[in-house]
């Protein structure tokens, strides 16, 4: 059994600042109420006076695979059809393309095993080219426009040039690949609607490509302070009340204000969260509220065109964040504020605040054992909402082929090959070295189960960046209130829009 206690005197704060949203959006603040925010105990010296008032429930945790149970993928392909051939794979991160010799950290070796183990299984070899990010796009395009076909796979940033690359007819449909099966679990497969238009899909990610699984967004917190004010946070992402409001409570409790100025201070003060302005667009995807969404034919639309309940949730969402980002208890390191990523990992590692926005990328680089962490993933709006979303960066890799490969059926078998090696080795990598528990294990595989592909960032981002991630655009220009911003964009994202379609008539 958990006890959890509510909260009283925090949550009445929060009712103030957020009573108006609450009663838009279906009591939002209420919930809180009613369902506390964990064990709280106060402490001696550092925490506010609050009254509490204890209730029990019983766990409801059906626990998660561990990585033991995770292993290589199993494709349902025979294993010698293609043996001897060679599959150049063209790249411009070399821990995604598994040189020989691997020097660098688990990522690189992981690689490496990947394509050791298609050699071993199935006999092809993996040519691993390295190339100048900026050169990329400019030789994949002249390969298809020469005719040549030099390269087989291409790894490249989904951005740019994998969005470029897509809208000028430069890569195959993916669904049509033979042997490749992009349904199969060991790709991303129930999140490629975030890079589909209706039924073609240039570009895919999963376990073959490690970016996609570095460049995730993840919470980390402070396992010393969450025991000392007394939260069970994994309980709440176990039983699915992980929620925005509930995070800015809880950091509301953890924060104090040691040097007295009222003013919240990542150098002198106790934190409850610290994060930069890359990570809006992360609170943006797990909250459910893209700029850009899905109809039944998988073709992108604009979330705003949806219906009225689809903006109330938007506008109610952006007031969740607002309040949960400029809160005192927060620092949050907007494009103007001078708050960088090394700045905020530095005050996480002094052990000075509850929780850290981050990526999985940064997690591995975090310096010794002085922060005892633990991993949680970016909250939901509310409990309604289905499931977590872990939001993928646009700056993650994806795999394509170009038009100009010689041989459709060998590169789709060896894209096929190369998935199913590597099903596992990244959670496996990652979670040996840098989960200290075996519930921070289930809370990376469900942060990586739950990896959410933004298709408004994916294909607009490089041209048009400010209008597509427009929660991250409104809070870096500290506006209160998004729907003006909604209404002067809509335009201009209406014709970059039109544009995509237009390019990918008959495909839906």
């Amino acid at each position: 059994m958990k006890k959890r206690i509510a909260i009283a005197l925090v949550c009445v704060v929060l009712l103030c600042a957020l009573a108006a949203c609450d009663m838009e959006f279906g009591g939002l603040v209420g919930e809180l109420l009613g369902e506390g925010v964990g064990n709280y105990v106060p402490g001696d010296e550092l925490l506010p006076k609050t009254t509490v008032e204890e209730t029990w429930i019983e766990e409801t945790w059906t626990a998660l695979d561990t990585f033991e149970d995770i292993g290589g993928g199993s494709a349902n392909i025979p294993t010698d059809i293609y043996a001897g051939q060679r599959l150049v794979l063209l790249g411009c991160r070399a821990d995604d393309l598994g040189f020989d010799d691997p020097q660098g950290d688990a990522v690189d070796y992981m690689s490496y095993d990947r394509n050791k183990s298609v050699q071993q299984t199935y006999g092809i070899e993996i040519e691993p080219l390295l190339v100048d990010a900026d050169a990329l796009g400019d030789l994949v395009q002249n390969d298809a426009m020469s005719g040549q076909g030099e390269y087989d796979v291409v790894m490249g940033v989904i951005a740019d040039p994998g969005a470029e690359l897509a809208q000028r007819g430069m890569l195959l449909n993916l669904y049509d690949m033979p042997y490749l099966d992009v349904k199969n679990s060991y790709w991303d497969a129930g999140n490629h609607e975030g890079l589909a238009i209706g039924s073609f899909l240039p570009m895919a990610t999963g376990d073959v490509v490690p970016t996609s699984d570095l460049y995730t967004s993840v919470i980390l917190f402070n396992a010393a302070i969450a025991d000392e004010i007394g939260v069970d946070l994994y309980d709440y992402v176990q039983t699915g009340g992980w929620t925005v409001i509930k995070m800015h409570a809880i950091s509301q409790i953890a924060y104090c204000d040691l040097n007295g100025d009222a003013l919240s201070d990542p150098d002198d003060d106790r934190l409850g969260l610290i994060t930069t302005h890359e990570y809006a667009n992360s609170f943006a995807v797990s909250t459910d509220v893209m700029l850009i969404g899905k109809n039944e034919a998988n073709v992108p639309v604009l979330n705003t065109q949806m219906g009225d309940d689809e903006v109330n949730r938007v506008l109610v969402a952006y007031d969740f964040l607002w309040e949960l980002l400029f809160d005192q208890a927060s620092v949050y390191g907007s494009a103007v504020r001078g708050v960088n990523a090394t700045d905020a990992q530095n005050v996480f590692e002094r052990g000075t605040v509850l929780f850290y926005g981050t990526n999985v990328r940064e997690m591995m680089l975090l310096q010794g054992d002085s922060v005892p962490y633990g991993i949680l993933p970016f909250p939901k709006l509310d409990e309604a909402q289905e499931s977590y979303q872990s939001y993928v960066n646009c700056s993650s890799t994806a795999v394509m082929v170009p038009v100009s490969v010689k041989d459709m059926s060998l590169v789709g078998y060896g894209l096929e090959a190369m998935a199913s090696v590597s099903y596992g080795m990244f959670e496996g990598a990652v979670g040996m070295r840098y989960c200290r528990s075996e519930q921070d294990a289930q809370m990376l595989k469900l942060v990586l189960d739950s990896k959410t592909l933004d298709f408004g960032s994916n294909y607009f981002y490089a041209s048009i960046g400010n209008t597509v991630q427009y929660v991250t655009t409104a809070l870096d220009m500290q506006n209160a209130d998004l729907a003006p911003m909604i209404s002067k964009n809509e335009k201009s994202m209406n014709k970059a829009l039109k544009k995509l379609l237009d390019a990918y008539q008959g495909w839906y």
